[in-house]
């Protein structure tokens, strides 16, 4: 670890009233080390409740990344571009409503 004074600008000494710039004692620059190196595999970090909300939502995003179908999204993508693919809006507001009355029920099993 590189070690910098940037305050006093490696000013070290003082000799007749004058200022000598020597830089850091190479002695002293090898016995200096990083605040963490002791630490080694005993570290740990306790995350908040929201930090561990944070990271569950990435690992449930991220697990679906590799299931893509990449067949079914050419063909959707050719229907869409070509006018031909229609939603029925009905269909995608009950299935919403399904499961966001899913997710009330289980929150409400879980209290």
């Amino acid at each position: 670890m590189k070690v910098t004074d940037k305050t006093s600008a490696g000013l070290t000494g003082v000799t007749g009233g004058a200022v000598r710039k020597t830089g850091l004692d190479k002695d002293l620059q090898n016995k200096v080390k990083s605040p963490l190196a002791d630490l080694g595999s005993s570290a740990s970090v306790d995350l908040s409740p929201r930090a561990q909300d944070i990271k569950r939502a990435k690992e449930i995003a991220s697990q679906g990344l590799n299931d893509i179908d990449e067949d079914k999204v050419a063909k959707f993508q050719k229907l869409i571009d070509s006018g031909q693919y229609k939603v029925n809006a009905r269909a995608v507001a009950e299935k919403m409503l399904d499961e966001h009355v899913g997710t009330l029920r289980a929150e409400s099993d879980e209290e």
